[in-house]
């Protein structure tokens, strides 16, 4: 709209969104509000497409038009450019040059409108948008967006195999046109074996949602793959998810990531241990363990009574659970006794400000800001004899490849004697850090505080992480 002059100008979609190739009804809306002569002489859309108006506009009274046209089939879809294609750590891969330093990525069609505004011929040029009405907010405008035929969306990022036994994964396809039809397959490499070989997808309607399932035979050996999921339709191959994000302080943007998930075949051992695990803010950690086979109960809301602890072999508290879990102020002592009456008690990274409970540990244990942020740093074994580093999985340096973003944080800097430091770490230059692993015997039972990002690297597949994390839930005096 061009508010200052009194011309407002608006062109909407009747969606949000259209596939390349689709033709649609744009609508023009020409409002002269200043008094002046105005003519709009014509509507110019990419691929040449031109419509010649020729409208008078009188003063503040509106004027639509109406404009078909065919998307070209070749339109690229819309998503931020720095995202379009796979990048690496800490470097985006932009293709178009002259994208790189835009704030973001160019509307994905816009018309130019020719006016004569008092004999003075003039060019406009318009984002398509689409419009809608509130309530309360009023009219509501939104990006038009070009999107694929189809989109995928597999149930899981990460896919464990703790044996050789087939895993199932599911996965949804939805259609974004009527009758899309195509063959849905799952790729991996050489040696992973996936059923049925593809899907034969019948004519689906728009906005349609299927589920297919396939079912993965891992290989032998401890080894990790990226598994993509595809659709190759009327010769064209698709294989995207649709992410929306929505606020009403900035334009709706999407995003289309990869419809890929992790496939991860571990060389471990897991126990039987029963895990009641108390969860922190965003912690993903009891889906992970769960598909090791663990039983997993949350108990946030569960009554810590003698008789209902004592049902868990092992308890773990998530992350930041003593920040923000404010049961925790009167609670924990009762966790303290679960362990001296034979449990084995896991408390992860908390801040060190902020603590509901400053006693952590049933022993003095004071938390520091220190943290390991190079996630290839090295690790030092202090206790290699000690049985988290070998049970019920023998562990070696090889177990802290290939981390991500970190080794941990808020590492304790001082701690009673009755605990066994099993690892040190640091960044390069600065002094080391022992306390990654903490490991003492209380009563009858076992407390563990531990400062690694086990909330990053088990919902990441790291395999390594998932073996060392399986032989602190197996300690036992």
């Amino acid at each position: 709209m061009q508010p200052s002059q009194g011309f407002i100008l608006k062109i909407s979609a009747p969606e949000y969104f259209a596939c390349p190739g689709d033709s649609i009804l744009f609508q023009v809306e020409a409002i002269n509000r200043s008094g002046a002569n105005i003519i709009m002489d014509s509507i110019l859309l990419p691929d040449g497409c031109s419509t010649k108006t020729g409208l008078s506009l009188s003063n503040n009274a509106g004027q639509i038009v109406k404009v078909n046209y065919l998307i070209s089939p070749e339109a690229k879809f819309s998503q931020p450019y720095w995202l379009a294609e796979k990048h690496v750590t800490g470097l985006f891969n932009v293709k178009d040059q002259q994208s790189i330093g835009m704030a973001e990525s160019r509307t994905a069609l816009e018309a130019a409108i020719c006016a004569t505004i008092q004999g003075q011929k003039i060019r406009f040029t318009r984002p398509v948008v689409y419009k809608t009405n509130d309530p309360v907010q009023g009219e509501l405008y939104r990006p038009f967006v070009i999107l694929p035929p189809a989109f995928i969306r597999l149930n899981r990022e990460v896919l464990l195999f703790s044996s050789d036994k087939e895993v199932k994964l599911t996965a949804d396809v939805r259609s974004v046109k009527e009758q899309f039809t195509g063959k849905f397959s799952l790729s991996l490499p050489s040696g992973w074996q996936v059923t049925p070989a593809a899907y034969e997808i019948a004519p689906m309607k728009k906005g349609e949602v299927r589920q297919f399932e396939f079912s993965i035979v891992p290989p032998a050996g401890q080894q990790s793959a990226v598994g993509v999921a595809h659709l190759v339709s009327e010769g064209k191959e698709y294989a995207y998810d649709y992410i929306e994000l929505k606020y009403d302080h900035i334009p709706t943007q999407t995003l289309m990531p990869e419809s890929s998930a992790k496939f991860v075949k571990l060389d471990i051992t897991v126990g039987n241990e029963k895990i009641g695990y108390l969860s922190g803010p965003g912690d993903d950690v009891p889906k992970a363990l769960r598909q090791l086979g663990y039983s997993v109960e949350l108990i946030n809301d569960l009554d810590f009574t003698e008789e209902n602890l004592d049902a868990f072999d092992v308890i773990i508290l998530g992350v930041r659970s003593l920040n923000t879990v404010g049961r925790l102020r009167n609670d924990l002592s009762k966790l303290f006794e679960f362990a001296s009456r034979g449990g084995n008690l896991i408390v992860q990274y908390n801040t060190s400000q902020g603590l509901v409970n400053n006693q952590i540990m049933p022993y003095k244990l004071q938390l520091s800001r220190n943290r390991v942020t190079d996630e290839n740093s090295e690790v030092r074994f202090l206790n290699p004899g000690h049985t988290v580093l070998q049970y019920p999985n023998k562990i070696t340096k090889a177990d802290f490849d290939g981390w991500i973003q970190e080794r941990g944080l808020y590492f304790p800097d001082q701690w009673a004697l009755e605990f066994q430091p099993i690892i040190s770490m640091n960044d390069n230059g600065e002094a080391a850090l022992d306390g990654g692993i903490l490991v003492a015997d209380y009563g009858n039972g076992k407390v563990i505080h531990t400062s690694l990002s086990w909330f990053r690297q088990l919902p990441a597949g790291v395999p390594g992480a998932y073996r060392i994390f399986v032989n602190l839930i197996s300690q036992k005096q």
